[in-house]
C-alpha cells in the first residue's frame, strides 16, 4: 500500500482532478471526501460548478476529470467514465404525494403512475426509465406540479430534504420509501491509471471510519430536515 501511494505521488503529485459539484448536499458531502483521498495521493480537487447533466456530459467528453458520486452502472451509457468501484457515499430515495390512498413499496409501484423526477439525477433516471416520467430541473418544481396534480408521484433523493427544506412543502407526504442507492466516484478513462489508486485510498479511509461518520451525519441531517419538513406540511412522518 505504501509503495502504491507514493508512486501515486510521485506521477501525479500537484495535479488537481476537475470535477462536476453543483449545489446538492451528497456531492458536498462526496467532494469533501475525496478532497481527502486524493490530499494522500498529493493531489487536488477542483471544482466546477454546472448543472448535473451538463457536468456529466462533459465529464465524459474529458473536459472535466470525473464525477463525484454516481449511481453504478453509469458507465454503460456514458463509455468514457471508469467507476472507482469503493462506494463513496450512499443516498436513499423516496416516493412523495399529496394522494393519501397511493403507497409505493418497490420501484415497480411507480410503473402505474405519472412520476415528477429530478432531471439529471441518473440513481432516479435509470431505474424509471420506461415509465411515464416528468423531468424538472428542481425538487421546488417537483413540488409544485404535485400540489397542482399534474403528475402523481414525485421521486426524490434524501439530500432534497436538506438542499430544499425551506421550501412550501404543504400537502406533500410520504408514500413510501425505495431503499438506499450506493454512489460512486467516476473518472474520465484518460485517468483509468489513477482508479486502482484512488480505490485503495478509499478503501483505507472506509477501514478507518472516515467514510461512515461523514455518511451517519449525512444520513442524520437529512432525516431531521424530513421531519421537520413533513411536519411543516402538516402530515405525521412515516417512520
Amino acid at each position: 500500500m505504501a509503495l502504491l501511494l507514493s508512486t501515486a505521488c510521485a506521477a501525479h503529485g500537484g495535479e488537481s482532478i476537475r470535477m462536476a459539484t453543483g449545489r446538492s448536499y451528497v456531492v458536498a458531502n462526496g467532494v469533501s471526501l475525496l478532497r481527502q483521498a486524493y490530499d494522500r495521493l498529493g493531489m487536488q480537487v477542483e471544482e466546477v460548478d454546472v448543472p448535473v447533466e451538463r457536468g456529466l456530459r462533459m465529464s465524459n467528453e474529458g473536459s472535466l476529470d470525473g464525477e463525484v458520486a454516481r449511481v453504478e452502472g453509469l458507465e454503460q451509457h456514458y463509455p468514457n467514465l471508469i467507476r472507482v468501484p469503493v462506494a463513496v457515499l450512499a443516498t436513499s430515495v423516496e416516493a412523495i404525494s399529496v394522494d393519501p390512498s397511493i403507497r409505493i413499496s418497490g420501484w415497480e409501484d411507480l410503473r402505474r403512475y405519472s412520476l415528477c423526477i429530478p432531471h439529471g439525477i441518473k440513481a432516479i433516471e435509470l431505474p424509471t426509465a420506461g415509465m411515464k416520467t416528468y423531468a424538472v430541473n428542481t425538487a421546488q418544481n417537483i413540488i409544485k406540479m404535485l400540489q397542482a396534480k399534474h403528475c402523481q408521484v414525485g421521486v426524490i433523493a434524501g439530500p432534497t430534504w436538506v438542499d430544499f427544506e425551506s421550501l412550501d412543502w404543504t400537502g406533500i407526504r410520504s408514500a413510501g420509501r425505495l431503499g438506499a442507492v450506493p454512489l460512486y466516484h467516476y473518472l474520465n478513462k484518460r485517468h483509468a491509471d489513477l482508479v486502482p489508486r484512488v480505490a485503495a485510498v478509499l478503501e483505507q479511509m472506509r477501514a478507518d471510519g472516515i467514510i461512515g461518520k461523514v455518511q451517519k451525519a449525512a444520513d442524520d441531517e437529512a432525516a431531521a430536515a424530513r421531519i421537520r419538513a413533513l411536519r411543516r406540511a402538516q402530515i405525521e412522518p412515516a417512520k
